[in-house]
């Protein structure tokens, strides 16, 4: 269902985005272009109204205590990064400066690692925290209905 409503939200933006870009310039004035955007506003608002009603609640503690997990977890796996795995030393461009100080002017960062990184432990933390396991059904074959 979230996804329906998120397809047609993005449906009618295109919808008002395209009627603004075929218009002719100063076709629109101030006033129709505020119209246009309370109109998508409402339908926004109602939409996430939507949602909400249908979707799961969190309470602000829970979303704290996501949010902490999440920091704690991501900066875990971060930290546990090797130098090496996250810089490119070899790209390292550096330059002699004053009292023949060398200095490093650039050097190649690899953002695949911790991006990699990143999204395990959003993955990890996420998991975790909203897997629900149903408890199990006992079900035997000579059960019958009374």
């Amino acid at each position: 269902m979230k996804k329906e409503i998120i397809h047609e939200i993005e449906s009618e933006l295109k919808v008002t985005q395209e009627s603004i870009m075929k218009a002719y310039p100063s076709i629109y004035c101030k006033e129709d272009v505020l119209q246009m955007l309370d109109g998508f506003t409402k339908n926004i608002i109602l939409w996430v109204t939507e949602l909400k009603e249908q979707g799961p609640v969190m309470s602000v503690e829970g979303i704290l205590d996501l949010s902490e997990q999440l920091m704690y977890t991501i900066t875990r796996k971060v930290d546990r990064l090797e130098a090496d795995e996250v810089v490119d030393f070899s790209s390292a461009s550096m330059s002699i400066s004053y009292n023949n100080q060398i200095e490093i002017d650039s050097m190649d960062y690899n953002s695949e690692v911790v991006n990699e990184a990143v999204e395990m432990a959003i993955d990890e933390v996420l998991h975790d925290y909203f897997l629900t396991e149903a408890p199990d059904e006992l079900e035997t074959p000579y059960a019958t209905e009374q």
